[in-house]
C-alpha cells in the first residue's frame, strides 16, 4: 500500500492537481485545548459530487503518506486502521469533501491530502500542513551589577600647605619652595616662638626674685 501511494504522489500518473482546494475550516491547533478540525476538500465547480474520495496524511518524521480513510460514493466509511484512526469522520456533502477530526492529537500533526476519482482520473489536491505553533523560550534576563565609579584626585587641585605634585618628583609649593623645606620652616619657626616665649619667662622671674 505504501508503494503504491508513494507511486502516486511521486509520479506522473495523477494529473488535474489543481482541480481540488484543501482548507482548514475551523478549530485551532492549541495543545491547551482540544476542538474539532474540519478540512474541506473541495473539487472544481463543474465536477461531481458522485464519487468516492480518499484522505491521506504524511507525518513529519516519515518519506511516504498514509493511509486514513476511503469515504465510498454512497458515503460509506472505510477506516485503513480502526484503532489510530477512529477519532476521523469523514462526510460529503452537496459541494464538498469534509474530515473531521477531534480531538486533534499531537500524534495527528501532518500534511494532509485528499484524493478523488474524477472522470477515471487520479486527482489530489495540495498538502495542507496542520501542526502545533512552535514554543519559544523567551531570552533570559540579566541584571548589571552597579556602576561603581572612583574619584580620582584632581591633578590641579592643590592642598591645604599650597603644595602639588606626585610622590616621585619633589613637591613645590606656589612660591617654588619644597613642600617638605616649606614644613620645616614653620616648625622652625614655632620651636623659636616658644623659646623666646620661655627666655621671657626666666628673665620676669629672676627680676621678681
Amino acid at each position: 500500500m505504501e508503494l503504491f501511494l508513494m507511486a502516486l504522489f511521486l509520479c506522473n500518473w495523477i494529473t488535474g492537481t489543481q482541480q481540488l482546494g484543501l482548507t482548514q475550516t475551523s478549530g485551532s491547533l492549541t495543545k491547551e485545548k482540544s476542538e474539532t478540525v474540519k478540512l474541506e476538500c473541495k473539487p472544481g465547480p463543474k465536477e461531481s459530487m458522485d464519487n468516492a474520495v480518499f484522505w491521506f496524511r504524511q507525518r513529519k518524521d516519515t518519506k511516504t503518506p498514509e493511509s486514513i480513510l476511503y469515504l465510498s460514493s454512497v458515503s460509506k466509511q472505510k477506516l485503513s486502521d480502526d484503532n489510530a484512526f477512529k477519532h476521523f469522520k469523514a462526510n460529503k456533502g452537496a459541494f464538498t469533501f469534509t474530515l473531521d477530526i477531534f480531538p486533534f492529537q499531537e500524534k495527528d500533526e501532518g500534511t494532509y491530502y485528499c484524493m478523488i476519482n474524477i472522470n477515471s482520473v487520479l486527482s489530489i489536491s495540495p498538502g495542507l500542513q496542520l501542526f502545533y505553533p512552535a514554543v519559544t523560550t523567551p531570552a533570559p534576563t540579566t541584571t548589571k551589577p552597579p556602576t561603581t565609579t572612583t574619584k580620582m584626585a584632581d591633578p590641579d587641585k592643590k592642598d591645604p600647605c599650597g603644595c602639588n605634585g606626585s610622590k616621585s618628583d619633589p613637591v613645590t609649593n606656589d612660591w617654588g619652595i619644597q613642600c617638605e623645606m616649606y614644613i620645616l620652616a614653620s616648625l622652625g619657626g614655632l620651636c623659636s616662638l616658644l623659646l623666646l616665649a620661655l627666655l621671657t619667662t626666666s628673665i620676669l622671674l629672676c627680676k621678681r626674685s
